[in-house]
């Protein structure tokens, strides 16, 4: 051994001695040992400091440690290290140990991007792309370091790759990252927030096609981390924080409950946004907001309860005196006025406001609350019964307010322990029968036999795709005119290509259309239609008028007729055409009347019946043997005794839940449809048409109702009552004239309860889709009956302790009856009249 080497290895072995021997003794004074034992975690941290750092935002895994984050202060470090994302921190500031790493979670590939803001990281994975169409191109995490130990969340929604980030902005104070991703054929944004369980794709809220194009040429800019242009907060209410965030891409709302669930909601190029709280009458808090769009027009909106939707701007309800009842109902109300605020319209165009204001001075009431929808009225001096008021009313029913007061304890029908036996019938029931089949065939006649050719060029008609809608049903019209087959589509007329095997659209025609509405839709043009010399004729049914129209499709001359359905050429050269008042001729030049005939009844040689399907029968009149019944559009009348059958073409009814219905009246006959009374003779023929009016047929309603439809009739009076929609209307067949009775925008009434020796007209209103009650809603306010006494034109209001719906009334026992709310066939119950006072 070399003898330097053994010399220093001496002088080791003696300074490892002397300093284990001044350990036995307690310690040995010099410099160098005098200095203090560095601590564990100071240890760690000097280790850390050689560690490298990952450069911009990227990380790749490495076999030595890469920070990501590192805080000496806060004594956390957060690191790469092979195939995991390490946390290490030391709350013991003594400890001589150093801080075990914490495994926070295994990372999926090799590569990808953090992001910081404040106290959260975000870790985007790449993943591997063997598989071009996947959807899932990388993986996310959250990390939180802001409690006692980090945490990490895998966010599920993640799937975007890293390296197709383009921008990045941040709230520092609220801990909010605005991300922007390049996407195959469009970017996206999307939003975390410190806590938060996942991301949120940003929705947008109402934006313009221009507006939105100029938006996405922005989106495309890659930029560096960025702040927003201008923060604004509102104070967390119910666990819920709102942030409101401007950039150069508009206005972004943020919201965060309680449980982490995060909402965002972008407003495009629109800025300047003043934001309050409103809480609706569900006790959900929302967002108003009202913010300026390019050409400085503000607006209301409400990003997290009905975004799409822009509205008429009033300042004044961010004010604490304007309570909400949903996204389109406001109100305010003292001891001498209310006011509310209806938002109406459809979308895309802005929603209106209307105003109604009610003085309310006169009735010397001094408010006791407002909440649910409901107004609660004492009055002065105590003495007297609570007074109610309902929201819904006051917005949507056109009545004063003295009928609009609700007195009285809440009803509570009492259950039925039998079905009642004695109830007053003012409709016959549908029946069904059996027809021969001649009656059926004649019912079915088709103006033309379509060839099996024809129908499938219109069914695979895929250019366009005419019969493709699988909620509607839209009635075609084919004609052979000239030996070439059209068909009328609404409003479009198409030659059918048989060598093409394609329709070709030639022109639209200036024809009305019927709509029958229900869980879907039928849709129904004009009836039939002819071309003679240059010029078409057209039934145009739902206008009532034949036309005439030039080869441009303009119109050259028309003439009034009843639901006119079916036209034939004369060799004379006039028309014949079939509709309500007849058998009409006309002239071709210029629509002229020629002569009226009487419709004439088919004559039937054979009356078996028993392998018919039946049809539905409204009415037997038992004094001529005539059978009413139902076919399709038109009303059917079979006299098995004559061997006859005949039909009129009475139209379609408005809604799918509606029914025709047959009622005699003196020497007449009332068919009843949604929207009109159509009058015949007792022996068939038709008489006159009493239409209703335009109002109750443009009311603003949220469904049908299980009243639509319901009928009673007070032969005495001369007086038909009928549920159309939201209003109730009275038909004076004698004077041909029908008014609207009732009217509540937003309401479903229930059906009809009449008790003639006292003239009560009763029913039920329920706000069905908009405020229905139900037995849980908190709208159990908006559940009412109404009294109307017709012989005074008195009219009051009751509430309901549940949502019941009338469906009826006995005569003998002075009761009315009604089903639970939401269920035809739900809970039965009944009220004695008595109850009503």
């Amino acid at each position: 051994m070399d003898s330097s080497l053994r010399r220093n290895l001496g002088v080791a072995l003696i300074a490892a001695a002397v300093f284990v021997f001044c350990l036995a003794l307690s310690g040995c004074d010099s410099n160098e040992d005098s200095k203090q034992e560095t601590s564990g975690w100071e240890a760690r941290w000097q280790e850390a400091d050689k560690w490298a750092q990952a450069e911009g935002t990227a990380w790749k895994r490495t076999d030595e440690p890469l920070v990501l984050f590192k805080d000496k202060d806060a004594k956390k470090v957060v690191y790469v290290q092979k195939d995991a994302l390490y946390a290490e921190q030391d709350d013991e500031a003594d400890s001589a140990e150093p801080p075990k790493p914490q495994r926070l979670l295994e990372l999926p590939s090799d590569s990808g991007v953090y992001l910081r803001n404040g106290n959260t990281l975000l870790i985007g994975a790449k993943l591997n792309e063997e598989i071009p169409d996947n959807s899932m191109r990388g993986e996310w995490h959250a990390v939180m370091l802001d409690g006692a130990a980090p945490r990490a969340v895998k966010l599920e929604s993640g799937i975007h790759d890293p390296e197709r980030l383009l921008s990045v902005t941040v709230d520092a104070k609220q801990q909010t990252f605005l991300l922007v991703f390049q996407e195959d054929g469009s970017n996206r944004e999307t939003v975390y927030h410190a806590g938060a369980d996942d991301f949120a794709i940003v929705e947008y809220g109402y934006v313009e096609d221009a507006v939105y194009a100029q938006y996405v040429k922005l989106l495309e800019a890659r930029k560096e981390q960025a702040v927003f242009q201008k923060e604004a907060y509102l104070e967390a209410k119910d666990g819920v924080t709102a942030g409101v965030y401007e950039d150069d891409r508009g206005t972004l709302f943020v919201t965060t409950t309680a449980e982490g669930y995060l909402g965002a909601v972008r407003y495009p190029l629109q800025i300047g946004a003043t934001v309050s709280w409103k809480t609706s009458s569900v006790g959900q808090s929302q967002v108003l907001a009202f913010i300026q769009n390019q050409n400085g027009e503000r607006t209301a909106v409400m990003p997290f309860l009905s975004s799409s939707y822009r509205m008429e701007a009033l300042p004044e309800l961010a004010e604490d005196g304007w309570l909400m009842v949903n996204e389109r109902m406001f109100y305010n109300a003292d001891n001498n006025r209310i006011e509310t605020v209806h938002y109406v319209g459809d979308w895309p165009n802005m929603l209106k406001a209307e105003r109604r204001s009610f003085d309310i001075a006169s009735l010397k009431l001094s408010i006791a609350s407002a909440r649910n929808g409901e107004l609660i009225y004492n009055p002065d001096g105590g003495e007297g019964n609570v007074v109610k008021l309902s929201v819904f009313d006051l917005i949507n029913a056109n009545e004063p307010i003295e009928r609009l007061l609700i007195r009285g304890a809440k009803l509570s029908p009492k259950p039925l322990q039998a079905e009642p036996n004695s109830s007053e019938q003012f409709v016959t029931d549908a029946i069904e029968q059996r027809l021969p089949q001649a009656a059926l065939d004649y019912l079915l006649e088709e103006a033309y036999s379509i060839p099996q050719q024809v129908k499938e060029i219109m069914d695979g008609s895929s250019d366009p795709c005419l019969f493709c809608d699988p909620d509607g049903y839209y009635q075609p019209q084919v004609r052979s005119i000239d030996g070439v087959w059209h068909m009328l589509y609404r409003e479009s007329m198409y030659r059918i290509d048989e060598e093409a095997k394609k329709l070709v659209l030639i022109g639209k025609w200036p024809v009305s259309e019927a709509v029958t509405s229900g869980e879907g839709a039928n849709l129904y043009t004009a009836q039939d239609y002819v071309y003679a010399d240059g010029f078409w004729y057209v039934a145009d049914t739902f206008a009532n008028r034949v036309t005439k129209l030039d080869d441009k499709f303009s119109l050259v001359a028309e003439v009034k007729l009843a639901s006119p359905y079916r036209m034939t050429k004369t060799k004379s050269g006039s028309l014949l055409v079939d509709s309500l008042q007849g058998v009409v001729e006309l002239g071709r030049e210029k629509l002229n009347v020629i002569a009226v005939t009487d419709a004439k009844a088919k004559k039937l040689r054979v009356s078996d019946t028993e392998d018919q399907p039946p049809v539905r029968v409204l009415y037997v009149d038992k004094t001529n043997g005539n059978t009413w019944f139902d076919a399709g559009g038109f009303i059917g009348i079979y006299n098995k005794q004559l061997k006859q059958i005949s039909k009129a073409f009475v139209g379609y009814n408005k809604s799918g839940s509606s029914s025709l219905k047959v009622l005699p009246y003196q020497k007449q006959m009332l068919v009843v449809l949604d929207h009109k009374l159509e009058i015949f003779s007792a022996s068939g023929k038709w008489e006159r048409t009493i239409p209703y009016p335009e109002q109750a047929q443009t009311y603003v309603c949220s469904g049908w109702s299980q009243g639509q439809n319901s009928t009673i009739l007070d032969a005495e009076q001369g007086i038909l009552y009928t549920v159309h929609g939201c209003a109730v209307i009275a038909v004076d067949i004698d004077k041909g004239e029908a008014k609207l009775l009732f009217q509540q925008n937003e309401a479903a009434i229930g059906k009809l309860a009449y008790i003639r020796e006292q003239h009560l007209l009763m029913f039920s209103l329920d706000g069905v889709g908009r405020y229905g009650v139900g037995t849980d809603s908190p709208f159990k306010g908006s559940n009412e009956l109404v009294v109307m006494r017709l012989s005074t034109g008195e009219s009051k209001r009751l509430q309901f302790e549940k949502g019941w719906l009338t469906s009826g009334a006995i005569k003998d026992n002075q009761q009315l009856l009604f089903s639970s709310a939401g269920s035809a066939w739900g809970e039965a119950a009944s009220l004695e009249l008595r109850d009503l006072e």
